[in-house]
């Protein structure tokens, strides 16, 4: 797939008047794997995890934790993530 292809999924938004891509968008390859239930694990979160802690258990190493967030559809963890009793 080419740059051009990509950027021609992309939403276009005017942005000073001019037309652009808007790339803060999701891709939509994106969304096609997050309707898929198959590709998760079921896990109920306990209190006081996070998500760095849960991509160890999961996949051996908490850099790993954007996967986390991603398949919850979490942008901004102090925010989206459950919070602690």
């Amino acid at each position: 797939m080419t740059n051009q292809t990509l950027l021609g999924r992309l939403p276009v938004v005017v942005y000073n008047g001019n037309k652009t891509s808007n790339l803060l968008a999701k891709i939509v390859v994106v969304k096609a794997i997050m309707q898929k239930y198959t590709v998760y694990y079921p896990y109920t979160i306990h209190d006081g995890e996070r998500p760095d802690s849960i991509a160890h258990d999961y996949y051996g190493d908490s850099d790993y934790a954007w996967l986390v967030l991603l398949a919850n559809d979490i942008i901004d963890p102090y925010y989206n993530w459950p919070m602690s009793d």
